[in-house]
């Protein structure tokens, strides 16, 4: 269990995808509804659990490594912010499988503004999405924190997808980074269905020889299993 515990804290800060974008609600009015808003639902109460499954390449100890998990993402708390903002405190669970019991990992805050969406975890707050939706919108990543400037946008906006036998319309992906070069190769997406909020995740960060292959790194995917409204 140990062994379990420790690979998913080094895979959870690879899994860590910063967002940011400039706040700016100049001439939208409370009554209106951006294209996009309901593609984060967010509640006191609610729950969400999603199966990660990952490969792990170790070059020290020249070995790969499958891990599969499942996360949990339970709404727990609402308090005010410093800001007047509401703002919704989320419990970060993990079990090995389906017959296991959670283990606690963190909390992290959960904010829906406007005309964006705010996550701080580990002190950092990041942005996942913004409103409203339009293809190849494009958001500084790293607005709200101390990373270097990164590029985000959205594509493929309501396509239907097929994820684990279940069918999504409507979906929207959200371009992350998409890098390689002779000796690494990174990658990041997320995909967005209406009423879901986040249906799934690919990440991959490996380092190659110039031949192609792979020294270390992860490849991982997450993927949405179960959604419980309150």
């Amino acid at each position: 269990m140990r062994v379990v515990y420790t690979k998913f804290k080094v895979l959870g800060f690879c899994l860590l995808i910063l967002v940011a974008c400039n706040d700016d609600d100049e001439g939208i009015t409370s009554d209106q509804v951006l294209v996009g808003e309901n593609y984060f639902p967010l509640a006191m109460g609610q729950v969400k659990i999603y199966q990660v499954d990952s490969i792990l390449y170790d070059d020290f100890n020249n070995s790969v490594d499958t891990l599969s998990f499942q996360r949990k993402e339970e709404v727990t708390g609402i308090f005010v912010d410093g800001g007047g903002r509401t703002s919704f405190i989320t419990t970060l669970s993990f079990r090995t499988d389906s017959t296991a019991s959670w283990t606690l990992i963190k909390n992290f805050t959960q904010v829906k503004l406007r005309q964006r969406v705010e996550i701080m975890e580990d002190n950092v707050t990041t942005v996942p999405l913004i409103f409203p939706f339009a293809e190849n919108k494009r958001w500084d990543a790293n607005a709200f924190n101390d990373f270097e400037e990164q590029t985000f946008r959205y594509k493929n906006l309501y396509q239907t997808v097929q994820i684990n036998q279940q069918s999504y319309d409507s979906v929207a992906t959200v371009a992350q980074i998409d890098s390689e070069n002779l000796i690494q190769r990174i990658f990041a997406e997320e995909k967005y269905a209406p009423n879901q909020g986040l249906i799934y995740r690919k990440s991959l960060n490996l380092n190659t020889e110039v031949s192609g292959e792979i020294r270390s790194g992860f490849e991982a995917t997450i993927s949405l299993i179960e959604i419980q409204r309150p």
